[in-house]
């Protein structure tokens, strides 16, 4: 059986990379349960659906958590890849994605769907203000003062006011500020689970002694959903208040 489905994948690799060539237009491939997301090329965060369905692991983590009414808060959404799949769960969606050719795959995306969300034109930082960032980078766009766009930057405290939230934070590298930036909601321990990409490449401690004293544990996901601590992992981590 798993041999099959590695089989399948690699045909649905060619066909796409093929296809992808020849028309030089973007295809509709099917996310999550019941979604459905542009595979755009040179954008990975969309691609990686065609090969795999989900095409993160940690989404089935949000498969299994998230419920009708609760708040999702997409921070670097990107195409929209995890609020969709939070809709799909029909949870309520603010997706931060201050790029601009990003942000307007993510509200096709939305739209292709018939789904709602909050989309923000904004970064997330441990401050409001302004900051310039990269463009046309793809997935790896982030904050840089050589940046080729200024936008607005909110806080995450300022974003969710006193509500509970599960949050995703991919910032390529922003990610302590963006936590900063939630201190009250961490305090009181109203972010639920907070997903955070793990760099191999970064400085993982200030990010970790953060979560720890607020009271958050470090785990990771399984492909069934399910958490357990995380080990050395370069898979992203999902940060829960400890149990006890």
């Amino acid at each position: 059986m798993n041999a099959d489905r590695r089989m399948a994948a690699v045909a649905r690799a060619g066909i796409h990379q093929v296809v992808s060539r020849i028309r030089q237009q973007p295809m509709i491939v099917p996310l999550g349960r019941k979604s459905h997301v542009w595979a755009v090329r040179g954008m990975s965060a969309s691609t990686k659906a065609f090969y795999a369905n989900p095409p993160d692991v940690e989404m089935a983590v949000w498969q299994k958590l998230l419920v009708a009414g609760d708040l999702f808060v997409d921070v670097g959404a990107n195409v929209g890849t995890y609020s969709l799949i939070a809709c799909e769960a029909g949870a309520e969606v603010i997706a931060v994605e201050p790029n601009d050719q990003a942000r307007r795959w993510l509200m096709k995306n939305i739209e292709l769907n018939g789904y709602r969300a909050d989309v923000r034109s904004v970064a997330l930082s441990d401050q409001p203000g302004q900051v310039r960032i990269t463009v046309d980078l793809g997935t790896t766009n982030r904050i840089d003062p050589a940046g080729g766009q200024i936008v607005e930057v909110d806080t995450l405290d300022s974003l969710i006011g006193e509500r509970h939230a599960y949050v995703k934070v991919d910032v390529e590298g922003h990610e302590l500020q963006v936590l900063r930036g939630g201190a009250r909601a961490l305090e009181e321990q109203r972010l639920l689970a907070v997903q955070l990409e793990w760099n191999a490449c970064a400085d993982r401690t200030p990010v970790s002694e953060l979560l720890a004293d607020y009271g958050y544990e470090v785990m990771q996901a399984l492909p069934n959903g399910d958490l357990v601590p995380a080990g050395d992992t370069l898979h992203d981590i999902v940060a829960v208040p400890k149990t006890s």
